[in-house]
């Protein structure tokens, strides 16, 4: 754009739509994003509360009066490793499978032949 506008006598509107560019992107400055204050407060609050997620920070840090949307403060959040790993619950409603197979596992080949699954209950005819 500048090499057009230096050695031809067009102006900056001209080029512009010559390359079929809106003079709009030409004057584009893209804004710093500013994150040191963000960063630390997220690891003031991960400090004292080692157990907060993100939605708990999110509202403390709302709550003492600091106006970042939730997208900026996730994006800090997890460029500075603070996800927290979960825990699986087990769940006690799928365990009595846990036990089938385990069942199912000591019984020798004979033996399972004459195993039937209905529903969600077990069957085990001895012969």
């Amino acid at each position: 754009m500048n090499y057009l506008v230096s050695e031809y006598p067009i102006n900056i509107r001209q080029a512009c739509k010559s390359l079929n560019l809106e003079k709009s992107s030409y004057y584009y400055q893209p804004q710093r994003k500013e994150d040191a204050e963000l960063i630390v407060c997220l690891n003031e609050l991960s400090e004292k509360h080692p157990s907060y997620g993100f939605k708990k920070m999110f509202h403390s840090l709302r709550n003492q009066g600091f106006g970042w949307n939730h997208k900026k403060v996730y994006r800090v959040y997890k460029k500075l490793g603070l996800n927290l790993t979960r825990k699986r619950r087990r769940n006690s409603q799928y365990m009595h499978y846990y036990y089938y197979f385990k069942m199912i596992r000591s019984l020798s080949f004979t033996q399972r032949k004459g195993v039937f699954i209905r529903r969600l209950s077990y069957n085990c005819s001895k012969k």
